[in-house]
């Protein structure tokens, strides 16, 4: 399999980034695209995995965008999209994250058939006491 063909699985073959990408990867290691992976140096397949900080130019031919950056490889390329998922993720979940004390747990974040069980009338609040406190309050039951 080559690089044309998808040997590295996360530069999808169907988008238009990851073709232009796949090309100036090839020219930057000097690799002719369709040639096997299995028949490359160790030196070349290492300087596509890892990279070697030169700077590449990934222009777009179908809509005339051009992309410059430091070449880091493919770990490079998955460590910097994981970043950016983790920051698109983290925006999508802070819609649901709240600053308001919940009516139904008093903001304990259990359940209320948890906040059901009591021993002497006291609840999860037990677990707030200090030892010695926690200790006069097992004696006193």
């Amino acid at each position: 399999m080559s690089l044309n063909q998808g040997v590295i699985l996360p530069w999808n073959k169907n988008n238009q980034f990851y073709i232009e990408l796949t090309k100036e990867v090839a020219r930057h290691c000097s690799i002719n695209p369709n040639h096997k992976w299995e028949e490359l140096t160790e030196e070349k397949k290492r300087k596509v995995i890892f990279g070697d900080n030169k700077m590449i130019n990934i222009f777009n031919n179908y809509t005339g965008w051009s992309y410059s950056r430091e070449f880091d490889g493919e770990v490079g390329f998955l460590e910097n999209k994981l970043c950016a998922v983790r920051y698109v993720a983290k925006e999508e979940l802070n819609k649901y994250l709240s600053k308001f004390r919940c009516e139904v747990c008093g903001g304990t974040r259990l359940k209320k058939e948890a906040l059901a069980v009591k021993i002497n009338n006291k609840t999860y609040e037990i677990t707030k006491l200090s030892i010695e406190k926690l200790l006069k309050w097992f004696i006193d039951l």
